[in-house]
């Protein structure tokens, strides 16, 4: 059951590039560095907060996921310019492990024994080892 849950989130929701790779592969060629050095410096404090609540023994699950839901929508509101003059949002520069953890707040919501501990643990154990 969990493996269907998480197949069709994958399906609903684009994988982003890993944690450790932010900013460093598909990210140069369509923003400038200047304007991922702004969004990553608009959003320092809330990524901290995430980085925080992940290296916590026990984890708080629901902060985890409100978190990860804020930071989504904080990126999205960060408006920028491709090269090709092509007004968009920087959604592509959130780590795969952070868009993870947004995706399941739905389903906390609906039911939370859906979302399982080890479902969190794996991403945050990520995020707390990589500057996202």
């Amino acid at each position: 059951m969990k493996n269907n849950i998480q197949e069709t989130l994958l399906e609903v929701y684009p994988v982003a590039p890993p944690c450790g790779l932010v900013g460093k592969v598909d990210i140069e060629s369509e923003f400038t560095l200047e304007q991922t050095e702004l969004a990553f410096d608009f959003m320092s404090e809330s990524i901290l907060t995430m980085r925080q609540l992940c290296s916590m023994v026990v984890l708080n699950v629901r902060q985890i996921l409100i978190t990860a839901c804020d930071l989504i929508e904080m990126v999205k509101s960060i408006p920028s310019l491709t090269k090709r003059n092509t007004a968009i949002n920087m959604s592509s520069i959130m780590c795969a492990d952070i868009t993870r953890l947004a995706s399941l707040m739905d389903l906390y919501d609906k039911d939370q024994t859906l979302v399982t501990h080890s479902m969190i643990s794996n991403e945050c154990k990520a995020i707390a080892a990589y500057n996202c």
